[in-house]
């Protein structure tokens, strides 16, 4: 019993070195130069005072000083130093594999809710009208065939007839439009000009919100039993899905005038969220409830 607790226990020295890179390059470098000083291993490792006290107090068992006050390796540290050598290329390997998968997740989302290669990808006039006019086509179909009306990020359900429906649409547009371009001109002093390729982008990054009503016209087939937070499973898959679309938005809506409108990203920002917050507030000024179909 006593030798299998030791194994447990040097098992766990070794998986605590491996999964850790600034422990794991102690280690290494201890047993390739079997002495260093302090400051040779906060030079060599490249990391702060704070960090090497840290990581060598988590090592006591596997480092110790001798009576230079260098550090050195124990017997339990050479044993698990000759571990870590021999797997060393195959731990790096792992967690280089686990950050490039973690990086390439990143970075379909950054694509996903902030896609400024698509409008620098249209952002040829043309192109862009082209494309502008197919966004706004689509959400005013979507709007139409849902009986849905949209006031700017939210939508309403409404028996209003197809063409209050299609000038709300239009209307709400215009609104994101003419907030994004005296913010970021006038506010933020962006690019001078350049109005009518922001107003045919401002169409595009209304199109995310065209989700909303494509999934609400089959929501008669979803189940109404059933409560989250207090919510029917209906109402809350809906929230989801409008939220998830205006945060879509507010990112389409930030690559946009950063492109167009030359500004850095964390600008474009703070502008998209200002259009956000002010279409929230008319919102709740004119419907104070925001039942918006939840």
């Amino acid at each position: 019993m006593r030798k299998e607790s030791q194994g447990h226990t040097l098992a766990d020295k070794v998986y605590q070195v491996m999964g850790h890179e600034v422990r794991r390059g102690i280690i290494l470098y201890l047993g390739e130069h079997e002495r260093a000083s302090f400051s040779e291993l906060r030079r060599n490792l490249g990391i702060s005072v704070g960090t090497l006290y840290y990581n060598l107090d988590q090592l006591r068992d596997l480092v110790t000083q001798d009576m230079d006050k260098k550090y050195r390796l124990t017997e339990e540290g050479k044993l698990v130093y000759e571990i870590v050598k021999r797997n060393v290329e195959h731990v790096e390997e792992y967690y280089r594999l686990k950050s490039l998968r973690r990086n390439m997740l990143c970075r379909l989302v950054l694509r996903v809710f902030y896609p400024k290669q698509l409008f620098i990808l249209v952002d040829r006039t043309p192109v862009l009208i082209i494309v502008s006019i197919i966004s706004l086509l689509v959400g005013i179909i979507a709007s139409m065939i849902s009986r849905l009306e949209l006031s700017i990020f939210f939508y309403y359900p409404t028996l209003a007839p197809h063409l209050i429906l299609a000038t709300k649409y239009i209307f709400s547009w215009l609104v994101v439009f003419l907030l994004s371009d005296l913010l970021s001109t006038y506010v933020f002093k962006g690019a001078r000009g350049r109005h009518f390729e922001l107003a045919c982008a401002c169409a595009i990054v209304l199109l995310p919100l065209s989700i909303y009503p494509c999934i609400y016209v089959i929501t008669p087939w979803l189940p109404t039993v059933g409560t989250i937070g207090g919510f029917t499973l209906k109402r809350f898959i809906l929230g989801i899905l409008l939220g998830l679309s205006q945060l879509m938005v507010v990112g389409f809506l930030s690559a946009a005038i950063s492109t167009i409108k030359e500004l850095r990203g964390e600008l474009s920002f703070i502008i998209a969220f200002i259009v956000y917050h002010i279409n929230l507030t008319f919102n709740m000024a004119l419907r104070p409830t925001i039942a918006m179909l939840i």
